[in-house]
């Protein structure tokens, strides 16, 4: 079993990747070698896939769509997580974040937060904690 992190929303949620694609180097592409290489730092990594299956995320919400985010916490992908959900809630009215366990349902402890009060520690609070100690939402609204 493992950590499970996911957001949760009444409207479809973007992709987000900061994967960067490079090029090969010089010499190579003066031999007419074009080959493009993904560079993916596990530091700095931060991606929000769509959740097909959405069995686990439906033990502790009603929200019609989800996402899983692959990251690790720095102060700057918490930033980059404030932005999407700026983004997100000029299409909807909330967004809730969770931080279960993949396993038997447990009972979440839920908090709210308004956008305009959402800082980096309210993210770091729910997402960038390295053990799981409880099932936890957090529901932001506009």
């Amino acid at each position: 079993m493992s950590m499970y992190q996911f957001f949760a929303s009444d409207k479809q949620l973007e992709v987000y990747d900061n994967n960067r694609i490079v090029l090969d180097s010089k010499k190579q592409l003066l031999k007419g070698k074009k080959r493009k290489i993904s560079v993916f730092d596990e530091r700095e990594a931060l991606r929000i896939i769509i959740e097909d299956d959405i069995k686990h995320m439906k033990l502790y919400t009603e929200k019609k769509y989800g996402a899983f985010i692959e990251w690790n916490y720095t102060d700057e992908n918490a930033k980059v997580i404030i932005q999407y959900i700026e983004r997100h809630l000029k299409v909807s009215r909330e967004i809730e974040l969770w931080n279960v366990w993949l396993g038997p349902k447990e009972n979440a402890k839920i908090n709210k937060c308004s956008i305009e009060n959402l800082t980096i520690t309210d993210i770091k609070d729910i997402w960038g904690k390295e053990f799981f100690e409880f099932a936890e939402c957090l529901k932001i609204y506009r």
